[in-house]
């Protein structure tokens, strides 16, 4: 069983460890600028300069994912984590061009702490609790506003040099804080990995290089822009270093921590609900962002010139950016939960291979941004390349993945209605045996809910204590455990064994549930299919109470109605033949049709079986 408090403690400090290593990541877009007067560099060098970390912490995530299935991810993040403090005191000693690009791609080994942390921390929880997690973790993205605080303080009282210095101080009291409270389960090791074969495969899939185009949108900008957006305030509105830096973090902060409602979003309404949204608010946000300052000047037939000042002030151009950063956040998730729905068995090598192309947007980004400005000499032609960039993902997802969930929505919905329908016919049959079957399952739940009040606060003896009960249960799929929330406490117990896939999986917006917070005592559901296996099925929960009566959570049992014992026949109909009456002549007409294949014909077997199930 996984160790809540173990698991928690992992998420905080590898959270706490990953937001470090982006504030150190993106450390050249504040330390950069006084770099770039002091050697006198171009847009263009300045633009390679903030990129070269992003370079290092983009290429090494896939070598670094081999040596977590055999050394543990606890132990490559802390190597992760050591490796940069050295090049962090050398940075502030540093006197050529050259020597801040070669150590940039030592401080950016920080970067590949997101894939390291998101790997090592996904093995801490079960499926049903993963995505918000991750969520939270990859709002440790939100780091690279630490920068924006912190270093431009340090810049102006000790001058840039102590920067870099003090990170490195700052990193060595990470380092020792995240040993001491996070864990290494050798459970979670992998020694066997996919065949070579089977991983260039998926490099021959058409849609993984559409997810790396969008995430090079939404993450590669994000980083591209965390690392520009200070030197853009300071050139476009002439600002000083901290108040441009400070401007700049309404981008960067609230882009990283929506990432976790990102994950909620796109588990609600789907992945690519929340991208199609997010591409188009992209799109609207750059356009506008797009334009530069100009000045218009029109001729009046009295010869007086009318000068018209055409352009975003900086409380405008901020409030856009507010909401590009918070679509970009959303995005960041939306896309990770479109590869679990797309590569499910492959997601390992599929989150590494679009991770690797966001990184390496937010290295090209950042030189094309500066290439850009000086053939051009306009600041806002870096809006202009993510907006053209913008365009390509709108038409991507439209033909890759809008027409597939149009189609895919409609045959939900029939397939909806013509379960609907199969149950509402069948519904008066039902009718009759619920009043035995609820007298039957709701005696044995309120001698379990009785039986468990003692032990709803010890996880291990709660399921301890459900494992003995479950040999007294007959015919039931699974047996389980609600918290007062209704989240689910226990394991899915069955007559095969455990399944801890639905551990920490929140049932209280369940159809079953409704009722069960306001009072109500037992619940034995309708007859529905369900959502994940298709089978005909049934949910029966009580209360467990405390000696005060106070509500401390819910056993539940789900059925699956083809393992419930026949009740009796129900309906006989005769077995003598009766003949249409009518008109003869519309009678003899419809004798002489002929049947054509339908879609009954072809579940005829599915449908038979949920009939008579549910007719017991």
């Amino acid at each position: 069983m996984i160790n809540n408090r173990q698991a928690v403690s992992v998420l905080s400090m590898s959270t706490m460890a990953f937001s470090a290593c982006f504030a150190v990541w993106v450390i050249f877009s504040i330390i950069g600028i006084p770099i770039q007067t002091l050697l006198e560099l171009s847009e263009t060098q300045f633009g390679l300069l903030v990129a070269m970390p992003i370079l290092s912490g983009s290429l090494l995530p896939l070598p670094l994912g081999i040596l977590m299935d055999r050394y543990g991810g606890r132990n490559v993040f802390v190597i992760v984590l050591i490796s940069t403090i050295a090049p962090l005191f050398l940075i502030g000693s540093a006197t050529e061009y050259w020597h801040f690009l070669v150590l940039g791609l030592f401080i950016g080994v920080a970067g590949a702490s997101f894939s390291v942390g998101l790997t090592y921390t996904a093995k801490w929880f079960p499926p049903a609790r993963r995505g918000l997690a991750l969520g939270i973790f990859g709002a440790g993205s939100a780091g690279a506003a630490l920068t924006n605080f912190a270093a431009p303080a340090l810049l102006l009282i000790w001058g840039w040099q102590s920067v870099p210095k003090v990170y490195a101080i700052a990193m060595a009291v990470v380092v020792i804080v995240f040993w001491m409270f996070t864990y290494d389960d050798p459970k979670h090791r992998n020694t066997t990995s996919p065949a070579l074969k089977e991983q260039l495969a998926l490099l021959r899939d058409p849609k993984i290089w559409k997810y790396c185009q969008y995430y090079s949108l939404v993450f590669g900008g994000f980083v591209a822009m965390s690392l520009w957006l200070t030197k853009y305030y300071i050139s476009e509105y002439q600002l000083d270093l901290t108040t441009a830096a400070l401007l700049a973090s309404i981008f960067i902060l609230p882009s990283g921590v929506v990432r976790a409602l990102g994950s909620w979003l796109s588990e609600r309404y789907g992945a690519y609900v929340v991208t199609w949204t997010v591409m188009w608010v992209s799109w609207v946000c750059l356009f506008l962002l797009s334009y530069p300052q100009t000045n218009m000047s029109i001729k009046a037939i009295n010869g007086e010139d009318w000068n018209i000042a055409l352009g975003l002030n900086v409380w405008v151009f901020t409030a856009l950016l507010f909401v590009l950063g918070i679509s970009w956040g959303l995005g960041k998730a939306s896309v990770f939960k479109g590869l679990a729905e797309e590569y499910p068995d492959n997601l390992n090598l599929a989150s590494a291979v679009v991770g690797l192309a966001g990184g390496i947007g937010g290295f090209l980004l950042p030189v094309m941004f500066g290439a850009l400005i000086d053939i051009t000499q306009i600041n806002s032609s870096v809006f202009m390349l993510l907006y053209g960039a913008t365009c390509v993902s709108l038409v991507l997802v439209y033909f890759t993945f809008g027409r597939k969930h149009q189609t895919d929505a409609i045959q939900h919905a029939k397939e909806e209605v013509e379960g609907n329908a199969i149950l509402l016919s069948m519904s008066d049959i039902v009718a009759g045996q619920r009043k035995a079957l609820k007298e039957t399952i709701g005696h044995s739940l309120k001698s379990f809910s009785q039986q468990l009040t003692m032990v709803m606060n010890d996880p291990p003896a709660l399921e301890d204590k459900l494992e003995s009960l479950k040999s007294t249960l007959e015919h039931y799929k699974y047996l389980y455990v609600l918290n007062a929330d209704g989240v689910q406490l226990t394991a899915n117990l069955s007559q095969a064994g455990r399944d801890e896939d639905q551990l920490g999986r929140n049932r209280s917006r369940r159809p079953y549930m409704q009722g069960m917070f306001d009072g109500e005592d037992f619940k034995l559901s309708e007859s529905y299919i369900s959502r994940n296996k298709r089978r005909p099925s049934l949910t029966a929960i009580h209360a467990v109470r405390s000696d005060t009566a106070e509500l401390t959570g819910f056993v539940g049992v789900d059925y699956d109605l083809r393992s419930l014992p026949t009740k009796g026949a129900l309906f006989q109909g005769t077995g003598e033949w009766r003949q249409m009456k009518g008109d003869p002549s519309i009678r003899s007409g419809l004798f002489q049709q002929q049947r054509i294949q339908s879609r009954m014909d072809d579940n005829i077997d599915d449908v038979l079986t949920l009939l008579e199930v549910l007719m017991l």
